[in-house]
């Protein structure tokens, strides 16, 4: 079970996105990093700040699902090109709120705060949509458009490598125990 929405959440990390974007920066004399570490933040924290609620919502949606809606978070671009367009935000969350009882919200928002008590906001949003704003910040930031495929390999390795946060270990630990169950199982039935 993974401690993030999805394993794309565990590709938004600081120090590999930053490499990331030094490799893929236009080369020249300046040595300024496309994106510095006070930029990824400020990045992570309007990403909480903008989405939050309409996370709350969506938790709702999911536990009372909703027919015909699968998820208020579908196009990243349509929210974040160059800044974050508030209008577009704030359309989407009004188009929530109506699918949504008032009240049904607060155990929704108790269960997002106590998440966020040890994580960020951006580790559950759904990983489509976090990494595609994550991939926006990255071409807007080394000035080229860079397929998520391109992004997605790079990160995995170096994530691996870089991070170390309580997530990343568990996830490393787990990893490592199903690959000597299975290395076991293969033994077994050989035998």
């Amino acid at each position: 079970m993974l401690h993030r929405h999805s394993s794309e959440n565990y590709l938004l990390e600081e120090a590999p996105i930053k490499e990331f974007c030094g490799d893929r920066a236009p080369s020249g004399d300046s040595s300024e990093e496309p994106l510095t570490g006070p930029d990824f933040r400020d990045f992570v924290q309007k990403v909480a700040e903008k989405f939050k609620d309409l996370l709350i919502l969506d938790v709702v949606r999911q536990d009372s699902n909703i027919e015909g809606v699968r998820t208020f978070f579908k196009n990243p671009d349509r929210f974040f090109k160059d800044n974050f367009r508030e209008r577009e935000i704030q359309k989407q969350q009004e188009t929530a709120a109506e699918s949504i009882h008032p009240h049904s919200t607060q155990e929704a928002q108790k269960l997002v705060e106590r998440y966020l008590e040890k994580h960020r906001l951006i580790d559950i949003l759904p990983g489509h949509f976090a990494f595609g704003l994550m991939r926006r910040l990255i071409s807007d930031k080394v000035g080229k458009s860079i397929r998520k495929d391109e992004i997605r390999p790079a990160l995995a390795r170096r994530v691996w490598q870089l991070v170390d946060t309580r997530d990343h270990r568990s996830l490393k630990r787990r990893l490592q125990r199903a690959v000597r169950e299975a290395e076991q199982i293969r033994k077994t039935s050989r035998n």
